[in-house]
């Protein structure tokens, strides 16, 4: 049975959040886009959170709900994101609190959460009293707990300045990524802030393409997905004289928008 929490802000309102058995918070995934300002919620959650940062949570299997429900609503669901998706959304908000909004995330809301005698309900305080061995084994979670929160507090602190660190590929998004044109990788390169020969390198590194007869092309597993696309270019063969014809390969806005991801998660990979 999950537990539905509801957070309250006096600046951003309330955010629920769905807290499963393994204690994983999933937020509301509409609360956090509405609060963050976009205007169609669900259709920010489908185009700037990942499929594997979504979820839903059934509304009769929230504790104290079911029971309440009227037939014709057990089986409506909660379009659900996890924290991941919730930063997502963040860094592609245009709201100017949007930092704000984040802090009071990672610093009060998940804190909160994780911390273990923030909330008892009546039957757990009542097995308690009953029986003291339940009482041992909070206590030893408690302190199991605590090491865990002092290494997510850690984690959390560099979730947020990673967050920091992407938004001016944020801005790349919102420029480059939107024209129908293709980009040639020194463009990706130079957002990246690094040579358009370490991001080749960089790409050949993780088999998104290899180098065949002085020219890049993409390894067999990427192709057929939208990635690439290729311009071919006239030159003077210098032996013969003979006009010969030479394809190179571009990235389409889904082609370097997932160059930016993986450059984005393999730096916060370091950084962690």
């Amino acid at each position: 049975m999950n537990e539905l929490r509801i957070f309250q802000n006096t600046q951003f309102g309330n955010v629920r959040v769905a807290i499963n058995k393994s204690e994983e918070p999933m937020f509301v995934g509409v609360d956090v886009a509405t609060v963050l300002g976009y205007e169609n919620p669900q259709k920010a959650i489908r185009d700037h959170v990942d499929e594997e940062d979504r979820g839903y949570c059934k509304l009769s299997d929230i504790q104290g709900v079911n029971e309440t429900l009227p037939p014709h609503m057990k089986a409506a669901n909660l379009l659900t994101i996890n924290e991941s998706g919730v930063y997502s959304l963040i860094i592609r908000s245009n709201l100017p609190a949007a930092k704000q909004f984040k802090r009071w995330i990672t610093n009060e809301v998940l804190p909160s959460i994780r911390k273990h005698g923030a909330y008892i309900t009546g039957e757990t305080l009542a097995q308690m009293l009953q029986n003291p061995d339940n009482l041992i084994e909070l206590l030893t979670a408690l302190k199991s707990e605590k090491e865990r929160n002092t290494a997510l507090s850690i984690q959390n602190e560099m979730n947020a300045r990673n967050i920091e660190a992407m938004q001016p590929k944020v801005e790349y998004y919102d420029t480059v990524l939107q024209s129908d044109t293709l980009v040639p990788t020194e463009v990706i390169a130079a957002q990246l802030g690094i040579s358009a020969i370490k991001l080749n390198k960089f790409l050949c590194e993780y088999n998104i393409q290899r180098k065949v007869n002085g020219v890049y092309v993409l390894c067999a597993d990427m192709r057929g997905k939208g990635y690439e696309g290729y311009k071919t270019y006239c030159y003077s063969d210098s032996n013969t004289g003979k006009v010969k014809t030479k394809k190179h390969m571009y990235w389409t806005e889904k082609g370097a928008e997932t160059i930016i991801k993986l450059h984005v998660w393999d730096k916060s990979k370091l950084l962690n």
